[in-house]
């Protein structure tokens, strides 16, 4: 049974930082990251997880998570690949990406396009689900 998770506020951010003995003082990281990922549950876990572990710091992040070098570069990838195999699925996603407004999509593109968490819905049309994915 899928379920799909909330995303997360930045009070819940700044908290889950904090169990992860992230020694945050400020919200500046937390609103970063916030920023950066809109709340995402998993990809913040992601980042938390290597920032509390010590992988990486927080400017190197930054800086590298939508990169290949980055801590997300596996996800990247697997989407480019999903991508170049559905042209129209890519197209889609170009068109969401490439506009100011919200955008109608068919329901099957929406449906494949939100379970890659490439896009979001708001009621019936979709917009991009973060930063990270440009």
């Amino acid at each position: 049974m899928p379920i799909e998770l909330s995303s997360f506020n930045l009070e819940q951010l700044q908290q889950l930082a904090q169990r992860y003995g992230l020694k945050w003082t400020d919200y500046q990281e937390a609103g970063e990251l916030m920023t950066m990922l809109e709340g995402h549950p998993a990809l913040i876990h992601t980042a938390i997880d290597h920032l509390s572990r010590g992988e990486i710091n927080f400017a190197r992040f930054l800086n590298t998570a939508a990169t290949s070098s980055g801590i997300y570069s596996s996800d990247l990838q697997r989407h480019q690949a999903t991508l170049q195999e559905d042209p129209e699925l890519a197209k889609a996603l170009d068109s969401v990406i490439n506009t100011q407004e919200l955008k109608s999509l068919d329901s099957i593109m929406t449906y494949q396009l939100s379970s890659m968490v490439l896009v979001k819905h708001l009621k019936d049309k979709v917009i991009p689900s973060c930063e990270l994915y440009p």
